[in-house]
């Protein structure tokens, strides 16, 4: 290791950019993020919770809702990062907990979160379309189990758009 920093790495893409997540601090502060590259100085992300980055160096995570512009109290929200730039990921109606997993090198995300009838389903984000439920994206091979889950996750997406999932509810059908 050329460097050691006080947190939970998280990921590393090619160009070696490493994102690290800090746990909140004795002053309260809350959990943020540390961007490392070779080349430059680290980049702390206040208040922004990465799970993830593509080899542009866009990452993707969560703020809490102080930041958000949302009137929903409980609403956690998805955005990426660029440069100190953030872009929200959006808000599917009635959704509340969007929880990223994973952003492949075209910007496309893949996540979690709680629909308004509290079941726990996935999502997908372009940056030309902006986020979809994934169920509603699926148009050939979703068996009944698929479409009657209540409780998903999709962990990574690919550079082939590949999405990996599960089902994690035991009644769905």
């Amino acid at each position: 290791l050329k460097y050691l920093i006080d947190g939970t790495p998280v990921a590393m893409n090619e160009a070696r950019t490493v994102i690290v997540t800090l746990p909140p601090d004795a002053a309260m502060n809350p959990a943020r993020t540390v961007v490392w590259t070779p080349d430059a100085a680290p980049v702390e992300i206040p208040k922004f919770t990465a799970v993830a980055l593509n080899k542009d160096g866009v990452l993707v995570g969560t703020k809490p809702p102080e930041l958000t512009t949302t009137i929903v109290a409980d609403l956690r929200l998805a955005f990426t990062w660029k440069d100190g730039q953030f872009t929200p990921l959006g808000v599917i109606e009635g959704g509340t907990g969007f929880d990223p997993a994973a952003i492949n090198d075209a910007g496309l995300v893949v996540g979690t979160y709680t629909t308004a009838d509290g079941k726990v389903s996935g999502f997908f984000y372009s940056p030309a379309d902006g986020i979809s439920d994934i169920k509603r994206l699926v148009r050939s091979g979703g068996t009944d189990r698929f479409f009657n889950s209540t409780a998903m996750g999709l962990p990574d997406i690919n550079n082939s758009s590949l999405i990996i999932g599960a089902l994690h509810d035991v009644n769905a059908g």
